[in-house]
């Protein structure tokens, strides 16, 4: 039914909130800022709200990234450029390769078998750098990230510029994603199949999608 898959990066191949984690811990030792899990709790809330607003084009990324830590400095009390700590963070966060349990050999499988394409809205540097210390840089069909396609998931002009560009069909594509407000809401804009991807069955989607999954072992057994 299909002949090429449309995947997202951040917990769906690669684990995005163990990359944040520890890129966060390491760059506010590096800026001088002591920080608890408490604190990298905190962080991860404001850091989630930050890109809900960016994809509901509330703000621009460049001035989102550095705000989340303007708002994480004031919750600290803390002194301090939020430029520089969002500077710190991104390089750390490059850094970061670590595979969603089962993904790797997932992508792998699923590669003897489909034309796959990244979709990403992560900043260029910091996901082709996570690709590369993942050993995926070449591995791709195709990779589409926000910054260099111009467009940004949830955006149907993202998906058809991603039709276009990999020659699929719209009937012989699937989105694989764990994010409903980007992925599975940017398929239905663009009127692609997609597949809910929910590791730790935690997510609830309002949008239409034919299948939710929760591991890559169930991925893999309906492809």
């Amino acid at each position: 039914m299909y002949n090429n898959i449309f995947l997202d990066l951040d917990d769906t191949i690669l684990d995005f909130k163990k990359g944040q984690h520890d890129a966060l811990f390491s760059a506010c030792g590096e800026f001088g800022l002591e920080i608890t899990e408490s604190d990298y709790l905190v962080y991860d809330r404001i850091n989630k709200t930050s890109w809900k607003r960016y994809e509901r084009k509330e703000v621009e990324k460049s001035t989102m990234l550095v705000e989340r830590f303007l708002e994480f400095l004031r919750y600290k009390n803390a002194t301090g450029d939020a430029a520089t700590l969002n500077g710190y963070y991104a390089k750390y966060l490059s850094m970061q390769g670590s595979f969603v349990p089962g993904a790797e050999e997932g992508v792998r499988y699923l590669k003897t078998k489909y034309r796959l394409s990244l979709i990403t809205n992560g900043n260029s540097t910091t996901q082709r750098g996570r690709l590369k210390v993942a050993g995926l840089e070449n591995f791709f069909n195709n990779v589409f990230i926000s910054d260099e396609v111009g467009f940004r998931k949830p955006d149907r002009e993202f998906f058809e510029y991603a039709l276009c560009i990999s020659g699929a069909e719209k009937e012989s594509t699937l989105v694989i994603g764990d994010s409903p407000s980007s992925d599975i809401l940017g398929a239905n804009n663009a009127g692609l199949d997609a597949w809910f991807f929910d590791p730790r069955a935690d997510k609830f989607c309002t949008y239409p999608h034919k299948k939710r999954l929760f591991t890559w072992s169930e991925i893999c057994a309906n492809l």
